[in-house]
């Protein structure tokens, strides 16, 4: 008897979460807008608290949606490389190797040579 299965493999293209811009809450027009919409439409007529805390947080949440709006969910990945010195590079290139040989291995002598190039990295990199 022959068994035959067939894996499918899902990619999910950028299935980041949208998330609500708080950081706009700096800005004094939108804090205003926002503590304007929310305290008249919350209401104190609720006796349970549970009830009440639930809807709050809806409240709050649908109103900051459409005064602060969402993120698209995307990834910023433009990282400014030609920035790093050659010190930088080499000790990157040194970790990325260390880290491609300690995988293929999972041996515990490269893990510990991965964790210091990657100390060594970070450190030349924070400078």
């Amino acid at each position: 008897m022959e068994l035959v299965m067939e894996i499918e493999q899902i990619r999910r293209k950028n299935a980041r979460a949208k998330r609500i811009k708080w950081f706009k809450l700096k800005e004094i027009e939108l804090c205003r807008q926002f503590k304007e919409k929310v305290l008249v439409e919350l209401t104190h007529e609720i006796e349970d608290v549970d009830e009440w805390w639930n809807r709050t947080m809806e409240i709050i949440l649908r109103v900051a949606r459409e005064i602060l709006g969402k993120s698209s969910g995307k990834m910023f990945e433009n990282k400014e490389t030609w920035l790093f010195n050659e010190e930088v590079k080499d000790a990157t290139k040194q970790k990325r190797e260390a880290k491609k040989k300690w995988e293929g291995t999972q041996m515990e002598e490269d893990w510990m040579v991965y964790k210091e190039a990657n100390k060594l990295a970070k450190k030349t990199s924070s400078c």
